[in-house]
């Protein structure tokens, strides 16, 4: 999916949808991850309570951190995906100074890349399926 096929997705996605539709598609690798890092299970946590979506802004920096000590390509990928998804998160509570406007245009590729490392038929139909959610 190219950035603007990206672009008309999320475009299309009301706003107080936008974390939760992140959510689904992150905890799509979740059964594909050895363990779940406590900051991505927060971020879950924070996505589950509006009145909490300003709380993702913290939870990036976070992520953010978690990806800056890691090593690991695979993972790198994923952290990037929840490092947008607490962007689009925070962005949806409206709370001054939001992330990039475009941050939720680079999640159905970031996601693509994550489910490329599993090559599981599967998961690839349903991370499809969760990005169209929208339409």
């Amino acid at each position: 999916m190219d950035i603007g096929a990206s672009k008309v997705v999320f475009e299309k996605i009301p706003n107080d949808f936008r974390p939760m539709w992140g959510k689904n598609i992150l905890s799509l690798f979740d059964k594909c991850l050895i363990f779940i890092p406590a900051e991505v299970l927060t971020l879950y946590e924070i996505i589950d309570d509006k009145l909490r979506w300003k709380e993702a802004h913290n939870q990036f920096s976070k992520i953010r951190e978690l990806n800056l000590e890691n090593r690991n390509k695979e993972y790198e990928v994923y952290l990037l995906l929840a490092e947008n998804i607490a962007k689009i998160t925070y962005n949806a509570s409206n709370e001054p100074a939001p992330f990039d406007w475009d941050s939720g245009w680079y999640i159905p590729n970031l996601a693509k890349q994550v489910s490329a490392f599993y090559q599981d038929a599967e998961l690839d139909r349903r991370l499809k399926e969760n990005i169209l959610l929208s339409f």
